[in-house]
């Protein structure tokens, strides 16, 4: 893929969700927004670079702390579109995220998932109809709708103190086709480990980074107050996935 088709598809992008420039967001001014931040993820494969799918996010963060993600993945590699809200707290515990599916031109479902202290709620439909479910959650989880731009939020409870492979806890949206009940969740673990502080290039830019491990081949690098994700990396997989471009403004 051309850069110049990539920079149409950013834009088409876009303007598909709504979203209006970076350079006119001073004029629309929120009292519900303290600060916002738009950006895109390239997913590609480590060893020959080919592009498989683009990512647009777009962040908010509101008075109280709290954040709202929402993101589109147009999957033109494996013919599938992925959208997402997803809200979490101040300190990054999950509130509720709503997600839906598509993939080779079939609707696969939607699901709402809500948490009301230790209780996951889900509420899944699809072509075979509406599935409810109740899942008990720890204080510390975090939940993997399968946009990349949150994938970043999942070490929010790590202490860097302590160091060392932690524990983790996800609760995994099942996307992938025949995986029972589509867009239902499971809990699952896994470690996660604070690999130190690292400065990454990628297409966005250079940026001063926390890089995470998770398990043993997945490697996370966030940056900033917010974990953008910078870079993720799965070597064994041979996929990546890049932070293509970035802007933010702050309202306080």
């Amino acid at each position: 893929m051309k850069q110049i088709q990539l920079s149409h598809f950013v834009i088409a992008a876009c303007l598909t969700l709504g979203w209006v420039p970076a350079h006119s967001a001073e004029v629309n001014k929120n009292p519900n927004v303290v600060k916002w931040t738009t950006g895109s993820i390239l997913y590609r494969t480590i060893e020959t670079q080919r592009q498989r799918a683009l990512e647009v996010w777009n962040l908010t963060v509101h008075p109280d702390g709290s954040r709202t993600m929402r993101s589109v993945v147009n999957n033109f590699d494996a013919e599938n579109q992925l959208n997402m809200i997803h809200r979490v707290t101040a300190d990054f515990r999950p509130l509720e995220s709503l997600v839906s599916y598509w993939s080779k031109g079939s609707y696969v479902g939607s699901g709402m998932f809500t948490i009301d202290g230790q209780t996951l709620n889900a509420t899944v439909s699809g072509p075979d109809g509406l599935v409810t479910n109740h899942v008990k959650v720890p204080e510390h989880f975090s939940i993997v709708p399968h946009p990349l731009a949150t994938d970043s939020w999942h070490t929010w409870y790590y202490d860097k103190k302590v160091g060392g492979p932690q524990p983790m806890t996800l609760y995994n949206l099942q996307i992938a086709p025949k995986t029972g009940t589509p867009v239902l969740g499971r809990l699952q673990t896994n470690t996660m480990t604070f690999d130190g502080r690292e400065e990454v290039e990628v297409p966005a830019g250079v940026f001063m980074t926390d890089h995470f491990k998770i398990g043993k081949d997945v490697s996370v690098w966030l940056s900033g107050p917010d974990n953008m994700l910078v870079r993720y990396a799965s070597p064994k997989s041979d996929l990546e996935y890049v932070l293509m471009t970035v802007s933010s403004g702050d309202f306080r």
